[in-house]
């Protein structure tokens, strides 16, 4: 089809432009990865046995490729690249019908050009957006090995995907579908309880704690009052769609049009039941607005445009005024043309096509050269300070610090330094809520101010008692 080889060249230059973009979380996959090949295990502090990472699928195959390619950011833009494509095509396959072709086709490519996607690079996101494309299409053929064992690694890459598993369970029971055979559970259950089983003696826990974490964040209300932190989606307008407002309105105004046919078709159902699932989910914990959290919706969201496209079409030709019917169908084309070119756009003078920093280079730079190795320091951008020196990171959210996620549910935010006792801290300046702890501590004297380090937006407090290298 030729809308699937418009899109493969799509994904290979839009990779190609991302390849240095990376952000906090993806280099927390990256350390622990990198530690593990190094042989001191899948971890993100050295000795610290902790399961700080949600997705198993998604790291197990991070490290073999790695293995295989001899680096971690390599490994995973070939991961997550190889995936997408492999996304456009399942996602092609499954909402293709004999008389939506070109429709379906300009959604593969408005897939493949969207700036989104390629935000979540080195993230488990195009891995879990193919495996829910390949349970539709396993739901479609109603082939119960492959749904299987889509759906058990649809679960090792994000819990969420319970929730497909469910959408699909309603629609088969609707369908009044016979129930699979005993044996088509096997093989499922056994990769999903192996990963659980390994989770526990690895690490002595066998859900992730990233996951607990987010739920404690929820809770927190930090990012947001209950129930209303996921539907905080403002900053896509600027970095997803490039402040375009035509981008905006045309790609969301035909995939809504588009989910109201999904509602007449199996695909277009067990879709929206399961985005309805996931979003109840997300609101009901407040679950922090995690932009990749958000995969699924831009992927169905793509096709759903696709099919709200031809329902546009399907109309217009049934006008009877020719003159009406032209400009209907032109203003249609118009428009499907308009989508994927401006985002293209978008994607290739996006400024996420670079590095997100965090924490600015030069701070990192200090800091590596001015603390001590093997020093614990506490921030919240864990993954930078990880991967770019060789610190003992600990974090107030919980994320690569096992209980803290619990004290900031509970809107503690002192016991997890006093905890982890770290002798050095990066906060923002002005701080964040979850910091608010260090300045307590700055108050108290228990930690001072490090005025060699002088970066924008950034403060670094030290230990009281750690040695200062100017006395």
């Amino acid at each position: 089809m030729p809308g699937i080889v418009v899109s493969f060249g799509i994904v290979a230059i839009l990779s190609w432009i991302f390849r240095k973009f990376f952000f906090d979380d993806v280099l927390i996959y990256y350390r622990c990865v990198r530690n593990c090949l190094e042989g001191a295990g899948l971890v993100f502090n050295k000795g610290d046995y902790l399961n700080c990472l949600t997705s198993p699928s998604y790291t197990y195959l991070l490290a073999g490729c790695s293995s295989v390619v001899g680096d971690v950011p390599t490994a995973g833009l070939v991961i997550s690249s190889l995936f997408l494509m492999l996304a456009v095509w399942v996602y092609t396959m499954v909402f293709t019908t004999k008389d939506n072709v070109l429709f379906i086709s300009w959604s593969a490519i408005c897939f493949a050009s969207s700036t989104f996607f390629y935000t979540t690079y080195g993230m488990e996101t195009t891995l879990y957006v193919f495996l829910i494309g390949l349970c539709l299409a396993s739901f479609q053929k109603q082939d119960y090995y492959l749904q299987g064992i889509s759906c058990a690694l649809l679960l090792l890459t994000r819990p969420e995907g319970a929730f497909l598993i469910l959408a699909m369970f309603c629609e088969h029971i609707r369908q009044r579908r016979p129930f699979p055979k005993p044996v088509h559970f096997i093989a499922p259950a056994l990769l999903v309880v192996s990963c659980l089983v390994l989770n526990k003696l690895y690490c002595g826990q066998a859900i992730p704690g990233t996951l607990i974490a987010k739920l404690y964040q929820g809770a927190s209300e930090l990012w947001g009052p209950w129930p209303t932190a996921f539907f905080q989606v403002g900053y896509f307008f600027s970095w997803i769609f490039g402040s375009d407002r035509f981008l905006l309105f045309a790609a969301l105004g035909m995939a809504i049009l588009g989910s109201f046919r999904g509602l007449f078709n199996d695909v277009g159902r067990i879709s929206l039941m399961f985005l309805g699932f996931c979003t109840v989910f997300y609101a009901v914990c407040n679950v922090p607005y995690y932009h990749w959290y958000y995969g699924p919706y831009f992927a169905i969201g793509a096709f759903f445009a696709g099919g709200g496209a031809f329902g546009v079409y399907r109309w217009a030709r049934g006008l009877s005024n020719f003159f009406v019917r032209t400009v209907v169908i032109v203003t249609l084309f118009s428009v499907m043309a308009g989508v994927p070119l401006r985002w293209f756009a978008v994607s290739l003078r996006s400024p996420a096509a670079d590095y997100d920093v965090m924490v600015p280079g030069e701070a990192i730079k200090w800091i590596k050269t001015n603390i001590p190795p093997g020093s614990r320091i506490g921030a919240c951008e864990v993954g930078q300070l990880g991967w770019f020196t060789d610190l003992h990171v600990t974090d107030p959210e919980g994320v690569v610090t096992r209980d803290n996620a619990k004290f900031l549910g509970r809107r503690d935010f002192d016991t997890w330094l006093k905890r982890d006792d770290p002798e050095y801290v990066l906060v923002h300046d002005p701080h964040w809520a979850q910091e608010i702890g260090v300045m307590r501590a700055a108050q108290e004297g228990r930690y001072v101010e490090d005025d060699r380090f002088r970066f924008h937006g950034l403060k670094l407090f030290r230990k009281d008692g750690v040695r200062d290298p100017r006395d």
